[in-house]
């Protein structure tokens, strides 16, 4: 009786190299993430990994010896077994602490105030705006979000400030590009100067009024994430102790350094050019959280 002639569908082909890529593929990252495991599971993932390369072994095997239906069959079990992995290394990272960089330290100085309960009220101080500083305005809303998102804060905005009101007076400034908070936390209540937020910057380029708007929106969503941090009670982290003294040279001499952390990175570390673009650190939501726990 004649031999059957092995399958000659070039679909069959393709898709067992098609498995065959998938189930190598996933092997080499479960090998790699052997390297840095998240979770107790590494003889798990070290198992499905060399299942499933020998399965890509013998799906080669099987079809150079003409036996493409069995090679297929053989794939699709690597295929499986890297699916498994790729599970695997989503539920390892599922099951990591969100932010290991709350285990810190607080960064919180001794003779600073927090908000109970995280809330701080704020209010407008100022001449009302036109359509350009509302727009503007609601960057800072923005910058608000950005902080009440990763920890336990919220802003609560009370319109315009009036006399006796108990909030911090926040006010916009369009003649300089130098934003200045008089003090940190709870204790700018009893600060009569205000939190003044830059809302143009004359000799910051690209932030100009004469340029793209979006880009100055930009600009004062990052200026106001560094000034609202003070706001929260955060220091700069210009003024640690460990700062490189390139960055102390570029702030005032009369303040003294702080016994606190340097992070480089930070919004609050006003000599690293990135932190006007307003990003929030792994460092920065650490530290926040160190203060009024997690959102």
């Amino acid at each position: 009786m004649a031999r059957p002639k092995p399958s000659s569908n070039p679909a069959v082909l393709i898709a067992t190299l098609l498995l065959a890529s998938v189930g190598l593929g996933g092997a080499a990252y479960g090998l790699a993430n052997l390297a840095s495991p998240l979770s107790g599971d590494q003889q798990l993932s070290l198992a499905l990994s060399v299942a499933a390369i020998a399965c890509v072994t013998a799906a080669f095997g099987l079809l150079l010896g003409g036996k493409r239906q069995t090679a297929l069959v053989v794939a699709l079990l690597a295929a499986a077994l890297a699916a498994g992995l790729d599970f695997l290394s989503v539920v390892k990272r599922e099951a990591a602490p969100a932010n290991v960089a709350t285990a810190r330290p607080p960064m919180q100085l001794p003779n600073v105030e927090l908000w109970p309960g995280g809330v701080a009220p704020v209010c407008w101080s100022g001449p009302p705006l036109n359509e350009e500083g509302m727009r503007l305005q609601a960057a800072v809303g923005e910058a608000e979000k950005a902080w009440e998102r990763v920890a336990a804060v919220k802003f609560q905005d009370m319109g315009a400030c009036k006399a006796g009101m108990a909030a911090v007076k926040l006010e916009p400034v369009f003649n300089a590009d130098n934003p200045e908070t008089p003090t940190l936390g709870k204790g700018l209540l009893g600060q009569a100067d205000t939190v003044k937020l830059a809302f143009a910057f004359p000799s910051r380029s690209g932030c100009t009024r004469a340029e793209d708007e979006e880009v100055l929106k930009t600009c004062v969503y990052g200026s106001a994430v560094h000034e609202l941090g003070h706001v929260l009670g955060l220091p700069d982290d210009a003024y640690s102790q460990a700062a490189d003294p390139a960055c102390k040279a570029l702030l005032r001499g009369d303040h003294a350094a702080l016994a606190i952390p340097y992070r480089p990175a930070s919004v609050m570390n006003v000599c690293d050019p990135s932190h006007a673009f307003g990003r929030l650190s792994d460092d920065d939501i650490g530290d926040i959280r160190s203060l009024y726990g997690k959102a």
